[in-house]
Formats: structure tokens, C-alpha cells, sequence
């Protein structure tokens, strides 16, 4: 339940869930791919999601908190800026193409986004429009500075709760270490 109403408020502060399938590539014996599947996203898979966001935006926010009353060596932050103009731009004439309506002319927002997402998600071309909206969108990065994620909307975040442990990752975790001492 708990999960749930993050998520909702997540997407309520302008956060964008792209649903898009994961694939479980099924082997043989021998190792040699036989089948692909579609992996289920499971109540359970979104509960962890949000709750290694909360940790990871938790500890951002912590961070500059206590930044602000002494100096420490520099954080790394998982930011993500705003999309560029000219590629919302191009995504608007996209989906024009196929018949919807985006003003890219306005401020984009994340709520801009998922309101639009919102409103096509029943359509045959959702998927293949979320996609494209994903390309048109920025990298997400390290950095040592906190510019904030567009896309989950928060104001912190820093990404340490990784279950495919990238090194970023691993360097938040001994920066932690550091500033714990």
C-alpha cells in the first residue's frame, strides 16, 4: 500500500513511468537461446522500485543538507535534465504524424509528458510514441553536482541502491563511508 501511494505521488509531482517490457531470454541446457519472454512487472517489482527510489532520493536530499553546514568532498548525484527543445520539437511533428496533438511550445514538464502518455496509453501506437518520447529525451548522468532527475521528478537524487552495481554506485557507497566518519 505504501508503494503504491509513492507512486502515485510521484506521478502526481510529475514523475514519468515508461512501462516498457522487459525481455527474459530463455536458454537450453547447453546454454544456446531458445525462447524469449515477456518478464511481468509484479506489485512486488514496483514495491522494491520504490523504495530504492525513496533511499537513493532520501540520501540526496540528506546530503545537501549537511553540505550546507560544513564542507565535504563532493557527492555524486544521478541527474537528469529537462528535455532539449528542438527534440520535443520533433517529437510534436512525430506524433502529429499519427494523428495526436503535443504542444511542445509550452513549458515541458514531466506532468506535460505523463498527462500526454495518460491520454494515448489505450492507443495501438503507445507503445512504439513512448519509445520515441524515451529518444527524445536526455541521458540521465553522474555528476557532482545536483541538477535534479526531470524524469522521476525529484529535486535529489543520488543512485546507490543499483541492483546491477555500476560504479557510480559503488563510489557513492565509499563517499557515504567517508561522510559517516
Amino acid at each position: 500500500a505504501l508503494a503504491q501511494i509513492l507512486t502515485k505521488r510521484r506521478m502526481r509531482n510529475g514523475g514519468l513511468d515508461f512501462d516498457t517490457p522487459e525481455i527474459k531470454v530463455i536458454l537450453d541446457e547447453t546454454g544456446a537461446p531458445i525462447e524469449l519472454r515477456k518478464k511481468l512487472r509484479q506489485d512486488t517489482n514496483r514495491l522494491i522500485e520504490e523504495f530504492m527510489l525513496l533511499a537513493n532520493q532520501t540520501v540526496a536530499e540528506h546530503i545537501e543538507h549537511i553540505k550546507v553546514k560544513r564542507e565535504l568532498p563532493p557527492f555524486i548525484y544521478r541527474i537528469h535534465e529537462p528535455p532539449d527543445p528542438m527534440k520535443m520539437k520533433d517529437f510534436a511533428l512525430f506524433v502529429k504524424a499519427l494523428g495526436f496533438k503535443f504542444d511542445h511550445q509550452q513549458t515541458v514538464t514531466g506532468k506535460l509528458l505523463g498527462s500526454f502518455l495518460k491520454e494515448i496509453k489505450d492507443q495501438p501506437e503507445a507503445g512504439m510514441v513512448e519509445k520515441v518520447l524515451l529518444r527524445s529525451m536526455m541521458k540521465a548522468k553522474y555528476m557532482t553536482e545536483n541538477r535534479g532527475h526531470f524524469g522521476l521528478s525529484f529535486k535529489h537524487y543520488s543512485h546507490f541502491t543499483s541492483p546491477i552495481r555500476r560504479y557510480p554506485d559503488l563510489i557513492g557507497h565509499r563517499i557515504l563511508k567517508e561522510y559517516a566518519k
